[in-house]
């Protein structure tokens, strides 16, 4: 196995000379001796250590601790501090560095061995960890692209089906994932309200053609079947292994807070939040979007509309949410 480098920073020659004599005589590498902070911060640039001994109190403009910052920050190298203080006020700026130990001059041989092995033990942890949850992300991203494939690919199914609908859905998961945002909802649940809103209207896959083709208004039993679309798109996508409650969602884009929706009546606390966000975002893209049975409503009308209805038909957060995009961000789709 390959001797951990060592890197000494201490502006006092006798006692770093005494440091490269104990970490010779320990096994380690030592690739240079520095004496400030600037020479610190260069020496790791330059030979790449395992680990630093970083003497706090520095000649120099750039003491210990600030040098300490700049290595973290640019190479990510661990840090052990040697120090004769310790102080309130050190120990309040070392702190956030998260060095990897702390040794007080004078030590003993076992102190400085065992500070730093500790060290390279949770600095080889750290890195494990890291590459681990990169190693997470990459598998996320691939697994939500894979997602979307499918999900894209139904959503052009039904737009193949009604043309006069096309880009409806992909306007809905727009405003969706602005609302969410502006909401403050985690990015992860945001993946899952966006593929929720491509698909919502998915279930109109079972709908016959004249009915969704219609011009004019529907009677009582082809809005019946139109109204049944949430439930079938539930069923066409509850056994999907998804890992956001996609069907549910979809399920649920039509239900209001005081149970005046469909398909099942569900109230208010019953309701996700994604399927809350869906539910507005689909009423503003639609009543918006011109169509062949009404023309498109003014967006100042829409918004004093679902604001009527804020606490009633919808949830409160959701519309402050798009009031803010529409007034203040000028939110466009």
């Amino acid at each position: 196995m390959p001797k951990a480098k060592i890197l000494v920073v201490e502006d006092e020659k006798i006692v770093a000379l005494d440091i490269n004599n104990v970490l010779n005589k320990l096994g380690y590498e030592v690739p240079a001796l520095v004496a400030s902070g600037d020479e610190a911060v260069e020496a790791v640039k330059r030979t790449k250590p395992d680990l630093v001994l970083m003497d706090i109190v520095l000649r120099g403009n750039t003491d210990g601790i600030e040098a300490a910052e700049m290595i973290r920050h640019r190479y990510g190298t661990p840090l052990v501090f040697l120090t004769a203080y310790a102080d309130d006020e050190i120990l309040r700026r070392v702190k956030h560095i998260e060095p990897f130990g702390y040794i007080l001059k004078p030590f003993q041989e076992k102190e400085l061995y065992s500070a730093i092995e500790i060290a390279l033990f949770k600095h080889g942890l750290e890195k494990r960890r890291l590459r681990q949850q990169d190693k997470l992300r990459r598998s996320s991203r691939r697994m939500l692209k894979s997602y979307e494939s499918a999900v894209n690919s139904l959503s052009k199914a039904v737009e193949m089906r009604d043309p006069t609908s096309a880009g409806h859905q992909k306007r809905v998961a727009d405003l969706s994932c602005a609302i969410a945002r502006e909401m403050g909802l985690k990015e992860k649940v945001i993946d899952g309200i966006r593929l929720a809103a491509l698909v919502h209207d998915v279930g109109k896959i079972r709908i016959p053609v004249e009915i969704l083709r219609k011009p004019g208004h529907l009677n009582d039993d082809e809005l019946s079947a139109v109204r049944e679309h949430p439930k079938v798109g539930y069923e066409i996508l509850k056994d999907v292994d998804f890992p956001w409650p996609i069907a549910e969602m979809v399920h649920q884009h039509h239900e209001r807070l005081d149970g005046s929706g469909y398909p099942e009546g569900i109230k208010d606390k019953e309701m996700l939040i994604g399927s809350r966000v869906l539910a507005v975002a689909e009423v503003i893209a639609t009543m918006l979007a011109h169509h062949t049975y009404q023309p498109s409503c003014d967006e100042s009308f829409v918004l004093s509309e679902l604001i009527r209805s804020r606490g009633i038909l919808y949830d409160p957060q959701v519309i402050d949410a798009c009031v803010v995009l529409f007034k203040e961000k000028k939110f466009e789709f």
